[in-house]
């Protein structure tokens, strides 16, 4: 349910990490599995690597995958024993490939992939702008969007505002999970939203 593309290159070995199609939203939050998917860039059967993630910032998860046999620019996928805990919102990965076949790489700057998977919002959350980020808080209406566009709700949602004023322009799409009874409700309580348009017409 992962990435694009990390790269490693190598005279002989060359491997990329693809992550797979993201599940369709509304995705629900708690323990999942990471499969990721491995392409063989180089000349020579890939037959091991090791590949790391991270989430939210927290503690890397390293496993080595042993016994493949991917053939020159051919796909193949693995995953992870340890699953990753996805909290409701906005979470952050960052992925890493390296060692294709126990080879060096002797350029790891190129190898790192950074990526954000939504979960569905569900429950009371609030944007305040002078608080800290967190799975409940959001810094922005943006931020607040990009939750509920990618995201999708499994339940009804509220958003109450503090703080601001907020200085943003939003677009909310086709939400993923709500009906009649999953409304999001952004209660502003007298807080201004503004838009400092450029266009003179």
């Amino acid at each position: 349910m992962w990435v694009a593309c990390v790269r490693l290159m190598w005279p002989i070995m060359a491997a990329s990490v693809l992550l797979l199609p993201l599940p369709a939203a509304p995705t629900t939050s708690g323990p999942k599995t990471v499969t990721v998917q491995l392409q063989n860039n180089g000349s020579a059967a890939l037959t091991s690597v090791t590949v790391q993630y991270t989430l939210n910032g927290g503690a890397a998860v390293s496993q080595t995958f042993t016994g493949l046999n991917i053939a020159p620019t051919a796909t193949g996928t693995v995953s992870f024993t340890t699953q990753a805990s996805l909290a409701g919102g906005a979470n952050a990965f960052v992925l890493t490939a390296s060692l294709p076949n126990g080879t060096a790489d002797p350029t790891p700057t190129n190898n790192v992939l950074n990526v954000t998977v939504y979960t569905a919002l569900n429950g009371a959350y609030t944007i305040n702008n002078l608080g800290t980020a967190s799975g409940t808080n959001f810094l922005s209406f943006t931020a607040a969007a990009a939750a509920l566009n990618n995201g999708g709700v499994s339940g009804p949602v509220t958003f109450t505002v503090s703080n601001g004023p907020y200085t943003e322009q939003i677009e909310l799409l086709a939400i993923s999970g709500t009906s009649s009874t999953n409304r999001v409700i952004f209660n502003g309580g007298g807080r201004t939203i503004r838009f400092g348009s450029a266009n003179t017409n």
